[in-house]
């Protein structure tokens, strides 16, 4: 797959960096925490949610996969997830996206250390969207 041909150009799973920007931000976290066994160097996730299998509006965050090895399992704690939004942002609120994100790496349980929340003052999720 491509992570795997991107893995092997840079030197490892290790050193691939994965990001995206509203419905790729979605696809970004989603390849992050489910798309590989692989540890990735990390995501960046521009004005996203968690998608399914990650959480849903019924069950919230969702468990991890029951097929995981325990080594799968600690690779996976050990993603560096950056999540960033605008304040203003009414297609991704972030009462709807860094609320909800929590939950996932809680659930996860990622290391407090590797993921981040930031959101822009006065920034939408589009340009010129006030």
């Amino acid at each position: 797959n491509i992570l795997d041909q991107l893995a092997s150009l840079y030197g490892g799973h290790e050193h691939v960096w994965i990001a995206g920007y509203s419905q790729g931000a979605v696809m970004s976290v989603a390849v992050a925490l489910r798309g590989t066994d692989e540890l990735l160097a990390g995501a960046f996730v521009v004005a996203g949610y968690p998608p399914r299998p990650l959480y849903t509006d019924d069950e919230g965050a969702m468990s991890l996969p029951s097929n995981w090895s325990a080594a799968v399992i600690e690779r996976k704690r050990k993603t560096k997830i950056y999540f960033y939004t605008g304040e203003l942002d009414r297609v991704l609120p972030i009462s709807e996206s860094f609320c909800r994100f929590k939950r996932v790496v809680d659930r996860y349980g990622l290391d407090p250390a590797n993921y981040r929340f930031w959101s822009k003052t006065g920034y939408c999720h589009y340009p010129g969207d006030h």
